[in-house]
């Protein structure tokens, strides 16, 4: 058995067993790190850093689009700005017109990595206050946790944003365990900056005050002390997006844009609360799914019956789990990503639970050679849906995709200056062409492509989910009716080697006089 553990010295075996979960994390993460760029970079990629990228080339540092706060916005510009002075020292560039925001995309990964693999630290230096235990297996699970390896690959922010939330709750518990006005500062900047990543962040506003309200403080010291953490959270929003007040009419109609985005959009077939289950049930598999929910169970009793500091990361953990949960299954947008933010809290009560019957299993009149066996089995069933699921995830992104192949058709045969409709997601062509965006090609008729001196379509099954192959669908009716106006000039079919989507580029022809 590990020995109990509480912000005392970490032992070599510990040392060795975070060591070895953080090499881990980072071999997952950071494997395949440019897949699809710039070919098929992800959903809303595209937001941060174009605006990053707009920022660098411009200096305006007003984002002018508020949907999401600035300041991964902020950080990408600056390791964008970073990749341009190290373009020219090694002769890539010499000047801002010479790049795109594709040139920068590696790097902005890189960032989101790091702070992937940041997360699982700072997971294990919350979980150690319950239990040496708990911390290893907790960050272990967050390590190979497929959801998180997935999304660090990518420029979004719900993975910075799930680093700030995890150093809230270390902030929290550190503040608790030495607790000054100081400290409680530092643990509301930290949720400050959660907000400052991505709006629910602020979410996290909760685990300091719930950390206080544990704390050994009288009623009107408690009072003084919430004053400063909520002022200390604003600060640090306003730092990290200060036009949300310099821009107060943009940032206030942009928000209400978003909210009714997020309130008033199509209701889902689903309940999303269940939606949300479902993810969880895919992403940590049943078995660590039901520990995961024991944990909840485990961690309101433990609330009360545990000693401080494990007390206030048990509270802390079950408080921000329940209330963020119920916050993004109140929405209409529902995306697996969104419960990022609560996955090291789910995890730490996971292992705390795992920890708590450890330590009745000490006592059972068992062999120890069978309780080790029994371990050994349980962690080998928690273990294992997840990191196949991350390997073979990994595994997939190496491979050459079936839009970097057509990517590089485009790039290599299509004459410069040439205006393309893209709706292959995610795809930027370099500046040399004029690409047109669009989300279907269907969505415009043959004559809009016409009228604006279109010269080539590129298709995707993706995007046409289904009906680019034609049917009897009014969208397949469609999609059949626009090829036949034009000319296919190239194909790609997936494969095992080369997974993805079919693409096709056209040559849009035009009618003779």
């Amino acid at each position: 058995m590990l020995p109990r553990s509480r912000a005392g010295g970490v032992s070599l075996g510990e040392r060795a067993g975070i060591c070895a979960v953080v090499a881990a994390a980072a071999a997952f993460r950071f494997t395949a790190i440019g897949a699809g760029v710039p070919a098929a970079v992800a959903s809303d990629e595209p937001f941060v850093m174009e605006r990053a990228f707009a920022m660098m080339t411009t200096g305006d540092f007003n984002p002018h689009v508020f949907d999401y706060p600035s300041l991964y916005i902020y950080l990408q510009a600056a390791v964008a700005s970073v990749r341009f002075l190290v373009g020219t020292l090694r002769g890539e560039w010499y000047q801002l017109d010479q790049v795109s925001a594709s040139d920068f995309y590696v790097w902005g990964r890189l960032l989101t990595a790091l702070l992937g693999t940041l997360t699982v630290v700072l997971t294990w230096r919350i979980g150690r206050r319950i239990g040496v235990a708990t911390g290893l297996l907790a960050a272990a699970f967050l390590a190979v946790q497929p959801l998180h390896v997935r999304e660090s690959h990518f420029v979004l922010t719900d993975v910075p944003m799930t680093f700030f939330v995890a150093l809230t709750l270390l902030a929290s518990v550190r503040a608790f365990e030495s607790p000054s006005v100081r400290s409680f500062a530092l643990a509301g900047a930290a949720a400050g900056l959660a907000a400052a990543t991505k709006y629910t962040g602020g979410i996290v506003l909760l685990v300091p005050i719930v950390s206080l309200a544990i704390a050994p403080y009288d009623l009107a010291s408690r009072a003084r002390t919430a004053l400063v953490v909520a002022g200390a959270a604003v600060l640090a929003f306003l730092a990290g997006a200060p036009y949300s007040l310099l821009d107060l009419p943009g940032f206030l109609n942009g928000f209400g844009a978003l909210a009714r985005g997020h309130a008033a959009g199509v209701s889902p077939d689903t309940s999303p609360w269940w939606t949300y289950l479902l993810h969880l049930r895919l992403n940590l598999g049943l078995p660590l799914l039901a520990v995961s929910i024991a944990g909840l169970a485990a961690g309101v009793v433990q609330a009360v019956r545990s000693e401080p500091p494990a007390r206030v990361v048990w509270a802390t953990a079950v408080v921000f789990t329940l209330v963020f949960y119920a916050e993004i299954a109140d929405q209409t947008l529902v995306w697996g990503r969104y419960l990022l933010p609560i996955l090291p809290a789910l995890f730490i009560l996971g292992a705390g639970t795992i920890e708590l019957a450890l330590d009745r299993w000490r006592d059972a009149p068992w062999r120890p050679a069978l309780r080790w066996a029994a371990a050994a089995a349980a962690l080998v069933l928690l273990f294992t849906p997840g990191t196949l699921r991350s390997w073979s995830l990994v595994a997939t992104m190496a491979k050459t995709s079936s839009n970097e192949l057509a990517f590089a058709w485009i790039v290599r045969e299509l004459p410069p200056g040439a205006r393309v409709a893209v709706e292959a997601e995610g795809m930027k062509l370099p500046v040399r062409f004029r690409a047109h965006n669009v989300q279907r090609l269907i969505d415009h008729p043959y004559e809009d492509y016409l009228e604006n001196g279109i010269e080539y379509l590129v298709a995707s099954s993706l995007a046409s989910r289904g009906a680019m192959a034609g049917g009897s669908s009014p969208d397949g009716r469609a999609y059949l009716e626009l090829f036949r106006s034009a000319q296919l000039i190239h194909a790609v079919t997936p494969t095992p080697e080369n997974p993805g989507s079919e693409i096709r580029v056209y040559r849009v022809i035009r009618p003779t006089p």
